[in-house]
């Protein structure tokens, strides 16, 4: 485990324990009314914290005093939100090969996300078309607000930066797209005949709209992409082709998601790129995705692949678009 990633996980461990405690590091006695922290009973604190959790009391109380700090810079932030309608966004920049930082910006949300990242052109050193940014889950688009795009006052928002050369990513999901028109060349893609069939578990075959079938093809791409670029242990490009595929399947209606296991795998690729990209922040995120995804399993094979063998005799292969 890396230095940031220990230290990202005591962080989460003592934030943890404060929250289940219902402790506010900055409310008396721990911020004084004279607005000075409380040293006597910060490290009064971190000392009963060093035993329960069996960590070093000094790591205990010098994390205690930067979340006291985030704390009390979140409140800061949000009374400046309201008095001046200026949010302050802290940004999670990642590149591959290179160790995270976090940044922060002020910006009205009624920008949209080529503002901020044309905000951010001088801590990038870089492009900004080489730049995507990403929050709850969601990759931002460039010409919607921020505010339209569910971005809050104080939230971190990831941005990742592509390599030279690396922008191919929505030009590849166009192609995609155009593959539908070219009916004349089945050899490539013909979405209204039999290249792509969905059958369930019993081999029938489901129909579904081609507005669906035609999301459900540029998923099935992107996410195929995502795992080409992750079998490279490009972490933050492949995450990137993977909440363009989620995008893409929040198409298909939930019936139709619940047939194949193809989601559910994205989301297990999902969870395993925040896992390499050491980002504790996104574990809340990273373990709804998990949930889903074994709900997804259960619901298609049985708890102990008992669906699975009433179909095929045996454990086999999972039912999936074809």
């Amino acid at each position: 485990m890396s230095a940031y990633q220990e230290k990202e996980d005591l962080l989460l461990q003592i934030r943890a324990k404060l929250r289940k405690d219902d402790i506010k590091l900055w409310l008396p006695p721990y911020y004084t009314l004279e607005n000075k922290p409380s040293e006597e009973h910060i490290s009064n604190l971190a000392t009963e914290y060093s035993t329960t959790l069996n960590i070093p009391c000094e790591l205990c109380y010098n994390a205690m005093k930067e979340l006291q700090s985030h704390a009390l810079d979140n409140l800061k932030h949000k009374r400046h939100y309201e008095e001046s309608g200026l949010a302050t966004l802290r940004i999670k920049i990642l590149h591959q090969n290179s160790p995270p930082r976090i940044i922060s910006k002020e910006i009205r949300l009624s920008a949209t996300a080529s503002d901020l990242k044309n905000a951010l052109r001088q801590d990038i050193n870089t492009s900004v078309d080489r730049v995507k940014l990403i929050c709850t889950g969601k990759v931002l688009k460039n010409q919607e607000s921020l505010s339209d795009q569910n971005v809050q006052n104080g939230q971190l928002i990831l941005a990742i930066l592509l390599n030279d050369g690396e922008t191919e990513i929505t030009d590849n999901e166009k192609k995609v797209q155009d593959l539908e028109n070219t009916k004349s060349d089945s050899r490539l893609l013909a979405l209204d005949n039999e290249y792509m069939q969905l059958e369930d578990q019993f081999g029938n075959a489901v129909k579904i709209p081609s507005h669906e079938k035609k999301a459900l093809v540029v998923a099935m791409t992107l996410h195929e992409k995502g795992r080409s670029v992750l079998k490279k242990k490009d972490y933050t490009r492949a995450l990137i082709y993977f909440l363009e595929a989620d995008e893409e399947y929040g198409l298909c209606n939930s019936q139709l998601l619940n047939t194949v296991d193809n989601y559910a795998l994205l989301n297990l690729d999902i969870a395993w790129c925040y896992l390499c990209l050491e980002s504790v922040a996104h574990l809340p995120e990273a373990e709804r995705r998990l949930k889903q995804c074994e709900r997804k399993f259960i619901d298609t094979y049985g708890a102990n692949m008992e669906r699975v063998v009433a179909v095929k005799g045996t454990p086999g292969e999972s039912p999936s678009v074809l």
